[in-house]
């Protein structure tokens, strides 16, 4: 089916029927994974968690660490399940602001199960899931750090934690509309809202870019607290990953088991050789390693820079971190 005619269904159907539509058309597509739906995949160790907020370069490197031989790749299955069951909600959030936990907390057991109870968006290579047999390891790729401390207690997963300059986030988030007067509400609960404020009560207040900036300091700060207490993860800077590929991902094969082969290797070179500009905000796999890994802050965008580093900066010294930020990011 041509991607405009299943878009102009999906925009007809009641919303609620819509993720079922659409793991309709993935088994249509993969036929032979119906003999195999209900299955119980056999795992050969623990599952590995890639965890960042989104517009931090995980669809990437998920791709990538994704498809080593032994791996069955999920990507954003909690996120995604979640956003086609209710409409307007944000992707990342705590628990207690979440508008359904026990459907959230579903899909994180499919998840981690694993199942195959998702859509297409979700399951990058079908491939991988067709014998339920072979033991190999579920790697799962999620943007919503607020609800990582459940996921370490509940699943216990390898973690691999992408960190990217904040500014670059905040960029490419505002290239795609993503822009809020209140970048929290919709994510805290009204009492740790008011904790929130009372570190920063003018925070309500302030530009899209000062917003960005605490809220990501904020999330930086308390998820890198989570995970020093944490023995088995690794942080992963976005910016050194793009620079030095091979070196990096080397790294995070090896910590996570992975045989780094050839086949991935060529893979990995494929996807950084991109000649095509990608403008902020892409979606796309394929990076030019002459200009990703770059913060770039154009003569228009200082007043912006400064606000949104200055508020992330403000974040962390707030919740007691005295650290430098040279230790979670590499910008």
């Amino acid at each position: 089916m041509k991607l405009t005619t299943k878009k102009q269904i999906l925009a007809i159907l009641p919303f609620a029927l819509r993720r079922f539509a659409l793991k309709i058309w993935f088994f249509v597509s993969n036929p032979r994974l119906l003999l195999v739906i209900f299955s119980k995949f056999k795992s050969l160790k623990k599952t590995v968690l890639i965890i960042s907020t989104p517009r931090c370069g995980s669809s990437w490197l998920g791709s990538i660490l994704g498809a080593a031989d032994t791996a069955r790749y999920l990507r954003e299955p909690i996120t995604s399940s979640y956003m086609q069951s209710f409409s307007d909600v944000p992707s990342f959030f705590t628990s207690k602001k979440c508008k359904k936990w026990e459907t959230y907390s579903g899909f994180a057991n499919n998840a981690f199960k694993p199942s195959l109870n998702f859509s297409r968006s979700v399951i990058t290579y079908p491939k991988q899931w067709l014998d339920y047999t072979t033991a190999k390891t579920t790697v799962i790729k999620e943007v919503n750090p607020l609800v990582l401390k459940y996921y370490l207690t509940r699943f216990s997963p390898q973690v691999i934690y992408l960190v990217r300059h904040p500014f670059s986030v905040a960029k490419s988030s505002s290239r795609l509309g993503w822009i809020n007067e209140d970048m929290f509400s919709r994510r805290f609960s009204q009492s740790q809202l008011q904790q929130i404020l009372r570190k920063q009560p003018d925070l309500l207040a302030q530009n899209y870019w000062f917003q960005s900036g605490y809220l990501q300091g904020l999330i930086a700060v308390q998820t890198q607290e989570l995970l020093k207490k944490y023995d088995d993860s690794i942080n992963v800077c976005y910016e050194e990953l793009c620079q030095f590929p091979i070196e990096q991902f080397e790294k995070i094969f090896s910590f996570t088991g992975f045989d780094f082969s050839k086949r991935i290797k060529n893979k990995l070179t494929h996807s950084h050789n991109g000649k095509k500009p990608i403008e902020t905000g892409d979606f796309s796999l394929v990076r030019d390693k002459n200009k990703v890994g770059k913060i770039v802050v154009d003569e228009s965008e200082q007043d912006n820079y400064k606000q949104l580093m200055a508020a992330y900066k403000l974040a962390w010294a707030h919740y007691d971190i005295n650290d430098s930020l040279g230790d979670l990011y590499c910008g």
